[in-house]
């Protein structure tokens, strides 16, 4: 009888070796129950069309669970309350429509509160989501604590799924505990994302493969992932996930294999010779996703410390990078692409600032927070290589994106269900998709798109695209030194 297994490819092109991960779902595999835990923030905040949203998908779930899943609601204001302890989906009904319907505005926030109820709840959890949209105002609001406690507070290996509502939540809090707990982190910035990244969670648990997962670093290399533990979190059906490691070294040797541990129940671990590339097209995408994550993550905590003038030149020297590319075709780069715009665009001054700040005349409040909730999001979202993206349309060429191009870290499942939970909303909408002001796309059919400026267009002329990059140059320099492709260096 066939079983669950995993595909590990390990490739390498100068000093870089990408490690690819795919699990495989055996065919005759019985899907197991899983536990989603909701935690959601009921304070002042949250009334209107946020909690009605919230409401609306909680019940909409019901059309994507077994009888044999069990779900938790807990919300938290000042303080916390489950609502539902482990229920099963099978049967009535009415008692998961009751609490949903119960769920009501109250006070302040403490997620603390909400953090101390998890230890009640009877089954261990397979996923918690959490779903806030403020500042934490209320017990213990030390974000490392916070952090901590939560994952103490459930067992290992549980991946804690955040999402922030609107602008104003704390973007570096969420973020990482979503990586840390090898999850995701999505910035809210409207009320349709709420059923989309659900649906990609849900997706993620009903496919689930394997988890326990440990990547072995060899002697003499790094990691080039973002406070990168070993662990990629729950492996699912048909996702690949890359790990990039570079010799510390240029006359490092290559290492005879690569070992990768997981669990089915069962342990296995899976050993590898790393080959030449086949594909270098894809691991220079690779390398440009992770430097993308390191990059936004020091532009966060730059603008984080005001320094707006040197996060602002780190986001141009990435979009430089990214618009030469000889990927920059490629779906992910694009939606990068349009992200990275979207930021610069949002750091532009407030015409009413009367001086300079320390580092340079601030943007206006709210363009800033979105900035920065963008920021995290998407270092969120290329680190955990899952998630939803989710950032401010700024600009017709990001509306347009989003809603046209596959996303290329999900899988069909996963499509399948973000399409189910938020068709209620979608079908309401008779919003056209704004044309492109300066660009065409189209697909080439190939995971790439083709780029066909319009008659006009006042983009400056991209320079040449840069190759991959050379033995000699570094892919993790300081974070404020220019990262060079030159191969001929």
């Amino acid at each position: 009888m066939a079983s669950n297994h995993v595909t590990v490819v390990a490739s390498y092109r100068e000093t870089v070796i990408g490690v690819q991960i795919t699990a495989h779902k055996a065919p005759s595999a019985v899907r197991t129950p899983f536990h989603l835990v909701l935690l959601v923030d009921v304070s002042g905040s949250m009334s209107g069309e946020r909690i009605n949203e919230v409401k609306h998908t909680i019940l909409e779930l019901m059309k994507l669970m077994d009888p044999m899943d069990y779900i938790s609601i807990i919300t938290y204001h000042s303080t916390g309350d489950v609502l539902l302890n482990s229920v099963k989906m099978e049967g009535d009904t009415a008692a998961y429509m009751a609490a949903v319907s119960s769920i009501h505005i109250m006070g302040g926030t403490n997620l603390e509160a909400g953090l101390s109820k998890l230890s009640e709840i009877t089954l261990p959890p397979s996923s918690v989501f959490l779903l806030t949209d403020g500042q934490i105002m209320e017990g213990n609001t030390d974000p490392a604590y916070l952090i901590t406690y939560a994952r103490l507070t459930l067992p290992p290996d549980t991946p804690i799924h955040t999402l922030g509502y609107g602008p104003d939540h704390n973007q570096t809090f969420l973020r990482d505990l979503g990586l840390r707990s090898h999850a995701s982190y999505t910035y809210a910035d409207r009320n349709e994302t709420i059923p989309l990244i659900i649906g990609n969670i849900l997706g993620g648990l009903t496919t689930e493969v394997g988890r326990s997962t440990k990547l072995i670093i060899p002697a003499g290399y790094k990691s080039l992932e973002l406070n990168f533990d070993g662990c990629i979190g729950r492996l699912i059906d048909e996702k690949t996930h890359w790990v990039l490691l570079e010799a510390v070294d240029p006359s490092t040797p290559l290492p005879t294999e690569i070992e990768f541990h997981w669990s089915d129940g069962v342990e296995h671990v899976e050993r590898v010779a790393p080959i030449p590339t086949e594909t270098p097209e894809l691991l220079t995408e690779q390398v440009l996703r992770a430097q993308t994550a390191q990059i936004l993550s020091t532009v966060t905590d730059l603008l984080l410390n005001r320094k707006y003038e040197e996060g602002k030149t780190l986001l141009q020297e990435l979009k430089v990078k990214l618009d030469t590319s000889v990927v920059k075709a490629r779906v992910l780069i694009i939606q990068l692409r349009a992200q990275v715009d979207s930021m610069i665009e949002g750091l532009a001054p407030s015409p009413h600032a009367g001086h300079p700040a320390f580092g340079g005349i601030p943007p206006p409040p709210p363009m800033l927070q979105r900035v920065l909730s963008s920021g995290a999001s998407t270092t969120a979202y290329v680190s955990s290589q899952g998630g939803v993206l989710s950032a401010p349309p700024l600009t017709p060429l990001h509306s347009r994106l989003v809603s046209e191009m596959p996303d290329p870290f999900s899988t069909p499942t996963q499509r399948a269900n973000m399409r189910t939970l938020s068709q209620p909303i979608h079908s309401n909408s008779s919003a056209a998709a704004e044309p492109y002001e300066d660009e065409d796309i189209s697909s080439a059919g190939d995971g790439s798109y083709n780029f066909t400026p319009f008659a006009g267009s006042n983009s400056a002329a991209a320079p040449s695209p840069t190759p991959f990059l050379s033995r000699s140059t570094p892919l993790s320099p300081p974070p404020h030194e220019e990262i060079s492709d030159d191969e001929n260096k």
